[in-house]
């Protein structure tokens, strides 16, 4: 998995590549979004906790609408094929 920008300010579109060993897009993975200060949106749900499948490309997203304090951390986590958790953090901020 990678990340596209980590640090950024809200609203912010949090997007995130799931690729495997060989470096190809993995579609329709689960991509957990979460945080306890940031509320997600996918579009049609709004949550600090969201699930989102990659697309085609490998490519899963959501919206970061809102911080309950001036800055908040999120993180998106994935299973990898042989079980092990992966997650990468990003940090936003009000604007």
């Amino acid at each position: 998995m990678c990340i596209r920008d980590s640090n950024q300010t809200i609203p912010a579109t949090l997007i995130v590549e799931v690729r495997d060993k060989f470096n190809n897009p993995v579609p329709n993975v689960d991509v957990i979004f979460r945080s306890s200060s940031v509320t997600f949106s996918d579009g049609v749900r709004t949550g600090n906790t969201l699930t989102v499948k990659s697309d085609y490309r490998g490519i899963a997203s959501v919206v970061a609408v809102d911080v309950s304090k001036g800055s908040g951390i999120a993180v998106a986590s994935v299973t990898r094929e042989d079980g092990t958790p992966f997650e990468i953090a990003f940090t936003l901020w009000k604007g």
